[in-house]
């Protein structure tokens, strides 16, 4: 799986695409889109190491377990 706190996670890895290629990320998941940019910004092919590029649609406010702070009511709001 990969993830980031910012999109929560973006690809899942099955125990078959983890058997086909050991440290595979897996595919994204349903609403993602998952890019691979090179240095100079272009979209770099399968295989070669840059920067995630990760756009999927909003999934709403997932809030935190267990806490108030930072779910739909207290967001946005300073202490």
């Amino acid at each position: 799986m990969y993830d980031s706190t910012e999109v929560a996670y973006a690809t899942i890895a099955t125990p078959s695409d983890l058997a086909a290629e050991p440290g595979c990320v897996g595919r994204a998941v349903p609403g993602a889109t998952v890019k691979v940019f090179d240095d100079r910004g272009r979209e770099a092919p399968t295989g070669t190491t840059g920067r995630i590029f990760v756009s999927m649609m909003a999934s709403g406010d997932v809030g935190h377990f267990d806490r108030e702070e930072g779910s739909s009511s207290t967001a946005g709001t300073t202490t």
